[in-house]
């Protein structure tokens, strides 16, 4: 019932040699309580109860979004929470990600990827996936090498290309008044 605020950035797709840059980038602004949004938002202005973020809404096979949202507090507004959100990602633009941020997120997603292959099912989706997405499963097992070679540099550069107001579409969804 509280309203949801939504911020887009148009990304390119996962063939896109910077994609890898962009899921860390996605990461560090928005993946957990540790993230920069979900610190700033709800622990630090208690201005919403949830944030986050990430690379690949809706898919990921062509050009798509890295988006950002959040679910405000009842004392709150949503101009409030979007006004925060841009202060985070001008920050990390300006600042560019810390070296625990990197090694968190690298070692999250490499983690994650590594629990989808521990089954059958997981594996063959995954070949399945890599198959019809990048149109040849071998570069399924360069992933982990790919996660490791992205730097901060990378990550500060992307969020520089991206995360500015003429690449972004914004939608705050609201309860309808009674």
């Amino acid at each position: 019932a509280q309203p949801f605020v939504v911020v887009g950035y148009h990304i390119p797709g996962v063939s896109h040699p910077d994609f890898r840059a962009y899921e860390l980038l996605g990461d560090i602004l928005g993946n957990g309580r540790s993230s920069r949004f979900y610190q700033r938002l709800v622990k630090q202005d208690k201005i919403a109860s949830d944030a986050g973020a990430g690379a690949g809404f809706v898919g990921d096979k062509y050009p798509t979004l890295l988006f950002a949202n959040a679910t405000v507090s009842k004392d709150a507004s949503p101009e409030q929470v979007e006004a925060a959100l841009y202060d985070e990602i001008d920050r990390l633009i300006d600042e560019g990600p810390t070296p625990d941020e990197m090694e968190k997120v690298k070692t999250l997603n490499t983690a994650a990827f590594i629990r989808g292959l521990r089954s059958n099912q997981g594996l063959a989706g995954q070949l399945a996936r890599w198959e019809e997405q990048q149109g040849d499963y071998h570069k399924l097992f360069r992933y982990v090498d790919q996660i490791g070679a992205v730097t901060a540099e990378d990550v500060q550069r992307v969020a520089t290309a991206a995360l500015r107001p003429s690449n972004r579409v914004v939608g705050i969804l609201r309860k309808q008044a009674s």
